[in-house]
C-alpha cells in the first residue's frame, strides 16, 4: 500500500509538471510553424529544449531521483538515459560533419525493439554520478550540439542571413561559393565568390573559407583573401555563443584600401547584424530590392577624431574613472569578457531605472577593440530586453590624435526597433561628441547638467 501511495504521489507531481511544461511550450510546438531546418533554426529549437529542461530541473526532482519508474530504472536512471543519447547524438553529428567513418556500432535488437544492451551500459556508466551531474551533462551536450549546427556550412543556413544562394561542399577543399544576385549572376562570377573553397572545418568550433572580391578586381589566385570564424560558449550566458570573426589577406594601396573600408565599415557589420537578428528573432532578409532598403540593414556606423593619445582614449572607454569624464556621472565597469558595463545616467534612481543596468562586456583587445551589449530606455521595453552589440575600435592617427570607429549591430525589425534606431543615432552622436569635448575642454562636470 505504501509503495502504491508513493507511486500515485509521484504520478500526480509528474502530471502537474507536464501541465506546466505544456503551458510554457512555445507556439510552434502547439501547432504553429516550426523553425526552419537550418543551422540557426536548429539552434533555436535546441534553445527551446534547454528551456524545458531547466523547467524540469526546477521541479524538485531530487526528492524522487531514487524512486523506480519501471522494473529496472529509477527516475535518475531515466534522466541518465536522456543524457547518454544527447551525448551520442552530438558525437554522431560531429563525426558525419568531419567526414569520418564510424568505428563503432550500436547493436539494435529487433527482439526487444531497441538497443537495450547499449542503453543499459550507458545508464550503468552514469550510476556513480550525482543527479546534478546527470542534468548538467544533458545541458552541456545540448549546448555543444548548438555550436555544431551553427558551424555546419549548409546552403539553407546561408540563405537565412548571408545571401540568397550558395554552393557549399562541407569538407576542407570543397566549394564555399556565395551568390548574391542569382537572377543576374547565377554562378557568382561577378556578384559572388565563385571559385572560393572551404579551408578548415572543426564542427562546433571553427570554419575558414576563401573570400574573393571580383567587383573590385581583387580575385587573387591561387589564394584569395580568407575568413576565419571561431565559436565558443559565451561565459556566464547560457545558450549564447561568442563569435570571433576575422578577415585576412587584405593588402594595401589602390582598390585594396577601398575593399578594406567597404568590408570593415559596411559589408561585415551588415552581415553580422543579419546573423544576430536571425538567431534572436528568426527574421531573414527579403532578398529583393526595396526602395527603402532591407530593414535588416539598419546599423549604426560612426567616426570621431579625438585630440588625445590612444592610451588615454582607451582608458576613457574601459575604466569607471574614464567613463565618468564623458559618458555619465557614475558607472560600474570591468574591462574583461562578461564583466559589467553598466552606465548610470541617474545614479539616484530606483534599481532598474539608473541607466544601462545589466550590460556586459563582450570582447576586449587592449588598445584596439572594446565591445559591449547595450539596452534601451524603459520606454522601449522590447529593445531594452533584447539589446544591441556595440563595437568601439581605436586607431592612433597622430602623436596626440586617435580615431574612434563606432559600430552598433543587432537592430531588429518593427516600430519599436525603428524608434530605438532613430533615438540612438542621435544619442551615440552625443556621446562621441562628449568624448571629443572631454579631451578638448576637460572632464564634464555633471553637477552642472
Amino acid at each position: 500500500m505504501r509503495d502504491r501511495a508513493l507511486l500515485s504521489e509521484l504520478q500526480r507531481e509528474w502530471d502537474g509538471l507536464g501541465g506546466r511544461l505544456r503551458a510554457a511550450e512555445p507556439a510552434f510546438r502547439r501547432g504553429g510553424p516550426p523553425f526552419p531546418m537550418t543551422g540557426p533554426g536548429l539552434f533555436s529549437e535546441l534553445e527551446e529544449v534547454l528551456a524545458l529542461w531547466r523547467e524540469l530541473r526546477r521541479a524538485g526532482l531530487s526528492r524522487h531521483a531514487r524512486r523506480y519508474v519501471n522494473a529496472g530504472w529509477t527516475l535518475q536512471d531515466l534522466l541518465a538515459h536522456l543524457a547518454s543519447w544527447a551525448a551520442e547524438f552530438r558525437r554522431q553529428v560531429e563525426t558525419i560533419a568531419a567526414g569520418r567513418d564510424f568505428d563503432y556500432a550500436i547493436p539494435f535488437a529487433l527482439s526487444v525493439i531497441g538497443p537495450n544492451a547499449w542503453n543499459e551500459e550507458q545508464v550503468e556508466a552514469r550510476r556513480g554520478l550525482s543527479l546534478k551531474a546527470v542534468l548538467d551533462q544533458f545541458e552541456d551536450e545540448t549546448r555543444r550540439l548548438q555550436g555544431l549546427v551553427l558551424t555546419l556550412p549548409r546552403v539553407e543556413g546561408v540563405r537565412t542571413f548571408f545571401a540568397p544562394d550558395a554552393r557549399i561542399d562541407a569538407k576542407p577543399g570543397g566549394r564555399y561559393e556565395v551568390i548574391f544576385e542569382p537572377d543576374r549572376d547565377p554562378e557568382g562570377a561577378d556578384h559572388g565568390t565563385k571559385g572560393s573553397r572551404l579551408l578548415r572545418l572543426v564542427p562546433g568550433k571553427e570554419i575558414a573559407f576563401e573570400w574573393s572580391m571580383p567587383p573590385l578586381g581583387l580575385n587573387q589566385h591561387p589564394l584569395a583573401t580568407w575568413l576565419e570564424l571561431k565559436l565558443e560558449p559565451a561565459p556566464g550566458r547560457p545558450g549564447r555563443t561568442r563569435l570571433h570573426f576575422a578577415h585576412y589577406g587584405l593588402r594595401s594601396g589602390g582598390n585594396w584600401d577601398k575593399a578594406f573600408s567597404f568590408f570593415r565599415d559596411g559589408n561585415w557589420p551588415l552581415v553580422l547584424n543579419r546573423l544576430v537578428v536571425y538567431c534572436r528573432d528568426k527574421v531573414s532578409p527579403a532578398w529583393k530590392a526595396e526602395p527603402a532598403g532591407d530593414p535588416l540593414d539598419r546599423i549604426l556606423v560612426k567616426r570621431q577624431t579625438v585630440a588625445a593619445p590612444l592610451a588615454e582614449v582607451w582608458k576613457a572607454w574601459t575604466t569607471e574613472e574614464g567613463l565618468k569624464t564623458f559618458f555619465a556621472p557614475a558607472a560600474k565597469v570591468q574591462a574583461v569578457p562578461d564583466g559589467p558595463f553598466e552606465i548610470y545616467f541617474n545614479p539616484a534612481a530606483p534599481e532598474g531605472e539608473k541607466g544601462a543596468e545589466g550590460s556586459k562586456v563582450l570582447a576586449v583587445e587592449p588598445m584596439r577593440l572594446f565591445a559591449f551589449d547595450w539596452g534601451a530606455p524603459p520606454t522601449m521595453p522590447n529593445v531594452r530586453k533584447q539589446r544591441t552589440n556595440v563595437i568601439v575600435q581605436l586607431e592612433e592617427t597622430g602623436p596626440a590624435e586617435t580615431l574612434v570607429r563606432f559600430t552598433s549591430i543587432g537592430w531588429g525589425t518593427g516600430d519599436e526597433w525603428r524608434k530605438a534606431h532613430a533615438y540612438f543615432d542621435k544619442a551615440w552622436d552625443y556621446v562621441l561628441a562628449n568624448l571629443a569635448r572631454r579631451f578638448a575642454e576637460g572632464p564634464i562636470d555633471w553637477s552642472k547638467r
